[in-house]
């Protein structure tokens, strides 16, 4: 039985230059892609952009006065199969999926014993649970 576990989440980072400013770790699972790169955008105006700056991102495409500063640049690492996005020039932000070894809880193997229990208990009773499909 494994008593690790191998968690990912997406790292947010905002770099000024080579200076870390904020980071955050965000559960793969629990964020879209599309809300991550929104979250990006947000973070970028934020702490980079003034707000006529950030209005003119959100002009259209061909306005003369339009900016691009708000742009996502996506980046696959062939070699990891994994994707990071960029957002910004300077101060900017990224993020990038890594993974955290974690030990599992006690709770969580106490768990695990007790429904491997339950489901031979019901295999040898023939009760089966059915799921249902929405």
């Amino acid at each position: 039985m494994r008593d690790i576990m191998n968690k990912k989440y997406w790292e947010v980072s905002v770099w000024d230059s080579m200076k870390k400013l904020k980071q955050l770790r965000i559960p793969v699972g629990q964020i879209t892609s599309e809300k991550l790169q929104e979250l990006l955008r947000v973070l970028t105006a934020k702490h980079s952009l003034t707000d006529e700056e950030t209005a003119k991102c959100f002009l259209r495409r061909n306005a003369r006065s339009y900016s691009a500063l708000l742009e996502i640049q996506r980046d696959v690492d062939d070699t990891s199969r994994t994707m990071s996005y960029l957002c910004g020039e300077n101060p900017h932000c990224n993020a990038r999926i890594v993974s955290q070894t974690v030990p599992k809880m006690p709770s969580d193997l106490a768990y695990k014993r007790v429904r491997k229990k339950s489901r031979k208990s019901e295999a040898a009773s023939g009760i089966a649970k059915v799921s249902e499909s929405r």
